[in-house]
C-alpha cells in the first residue's frame, strides 16, 4: 500500500474525525498490489514500485513481502536498490532527487533507533527517557543507520568519539545538551502531549521555509561527502564484525538473542572494577 497527502470524502463527526479511511483526518492512500503483477520481481526493476508511487503523489508506502532470493545472503544488488529508492523514488528523472519513505513492516527491528530517530528533522523527548546511543555492547559492533555523519553533524566530533566509544546510557537533559536531541518537553504526560502538540503547529507555521532551509543543508552535505559514502564505509567495517576473525559479535549475538543474560555488569558500568579506566565528561558543544 502506498500513501499520499490529500484528503479524499468520507464521513465525519461532530468533531471533524474522518471514519472511513483508517487513517489520520487528510491523509489517504491508494493501493499498489505487486504481489499480483504479471512478474515478480516487477519487469522494469524494485524502483518500480517508488515510481509509480512517486507518479501517484505518494511520500511513501508500507510493504512486507520478499525479493524471493532466500535468507541471509547478506547485502546484494536488490537491498542496494532500495537504498537508493529511498534518497530518489525515480529512477526516470535523472536531474531530480524524489526522496521516497520505505516501510517495511515484515519483521520487528531493533538496535540503531537512537540514530534512525535523530536523522528526523526534529527529535523530542520526554523527560524521562533514556537513551543507549551506541553499539558497541554487541560484541564490538561497529553499527551503522548512518550514525557517523548524524552524529558528528549534531553533536560535533569529539562528543561523537566519547558518546561511541563509553558505552553510557544517556538521560534526555543530556541528549539535548548534547545535540542528539532538540528538546525535552516534561515529565507528565498531559503536560508533555499539550506541548508537543504546540512544537508540532509552529513548525507546520514555517514549514515551508524548514523545509527550503533542510534542502539546502542537505545538498551542501551531499557535495562534501555523499551520503552512499557513509553508508559504504560502515558497511565495510560491519562486514568484519560478520565476516572476520573477532567471533565476539556473533557470541553477543546469540545471547542476546536466546535472552542469555550477562554473568557480570559490564566494566563500561561498573567502572570501579575497570582499574585502567579514567572516567570522562561529555560537555555540550
Amino acid at each position: 500500500s502506498l500513501f499520499q497527502m490529500r484528503a479524499r470524502p468520507a464521513l465525519a463527526d461532530p468533531a471533524g474525525f474522518l471514519y472511513g479511511l483508517g487513517m489520520a483526518p487528510g491523509v489517504s492512500y491508494f493501493a499498489s498490489n505487486s504481489l499480483c503483477a504479471p512478474s515478480w520481481p516487477p519487469a522494469g526493476g524494485w524502483q518500480e514500485h517508488s515510481k509509480n508511487a512517486v507518479l501517484g503523489d505518494a511520500i511513501g508506502g508500507n510493504n512486507s513481502w520478499t525479493t524471493g532470493e532466500g535468507t541471509q545472503h547478506g547485502y546484494q544488488a536488490s537491498e542496494r536498490t532500495h537504498d537508493l529508492m529511498v534518497r530518489d523514488g525515480n529512477f526516470d528523472t535523472a536531474s531530480t532527487a524524489e526522496p521516497f519513505i520505505e516501510v517495511f513492516s515484515a519483521g520487528n527491528s531493533g538496535a540503531g533507533g537512537v540514530f534512525l530517530a535523530r536523522a528526523c528533522d526534529r527529535v523530542w523527548l520526554h523527560d524521562a527517557v533514556v537513551l543507549n546511543p551506541h553499539y558497541k555492547d554487541m560484541g564490538n559492533l561497529f553499527g551503522s543507520e548512518f550514525w557517523t555523519y548524524l552524529l558528528p553533524r549534531h553533536c560535533g566530533s569529539e562528543n561523537a568519539r566519547r558518546i561511541a566509544q563509553q558505552r553510557l546510557p544517556m538521560g534526555a537533559a543530556e541528549a539535548v545538551a548534547l545535540g542528539l536531541a532538540d528538546s525535552s518537553l516534561g515529565a507528565d504526560k498531559t503536560a508533555f502531549e499539550g506541548r508537543l502538540a504546540r512544537e508540532a503547529a509552529k513548525l507546520a507555521l514555517n514549514f515551508d521555509e524548514s523545509l527550503a532551509a533542510k534542502v539546502a543543508r542537505r545538498r551542501a552535505h551531499e557535495k562534501e561527502k555523499p551520503l552512499s559514502a557513509y553508508r559504504d564505509e560502515e558497511l565495510r567495517k560491519m562486514r568484519r564484525n560478520f565476516f572476520g576473525f573477532d567471533t565476539s559479535y556473533h557470541v553477543a549475538r546469540y545471547n542476546f538473542v536466546h535472552k542469555i543474560c550477562k554473568s557480570r555488569t559490564p566494566v563500561t558500568l561498573a567502572m570501579h572494577r575497570n582499574k585502567t579506566c579514567q572516567p570522562t565528561m561529555r560537555n555540550a558543544s
